[in-house]
């Protein structure tokens, strides 16, 4: 699933999956964006880019989907 979070974040949600095959999928998902050659206004020497945190979270009572954003946000 992917889905919009906040501006110009977005989020990508396995499951399940295995931590490093979501670290593979991440790896083609910047190489596949930065193949896009994709002009940014604010700076067009860097173009448009992807600054990815990812992060495993195992279902548990009292967890809760912010907690797995915020591990991926200390990831990036």
């Amino acid at each position: 699933m992917l889905a919009r979070n906040g501006g110009e974040a977005f989020i990508a949600l396995f499951m399940p999956a295995e931590r490093r095959r979501i670290l593979e999928l991440a790896e083609l998902l910047r190489q596949a964006v930065r193949a896009l050659a994709i002009e940014h206004a604010a700076s067009p020497a860097a173009g448009v880019t992807l600054s990815i945190g990812v992060s495993v979270l195992v279902p548990a009572p009292g967890l809760h989907a912010d907690a797995l954003v915020r591990a991926a946000d200390l990831a990036l």
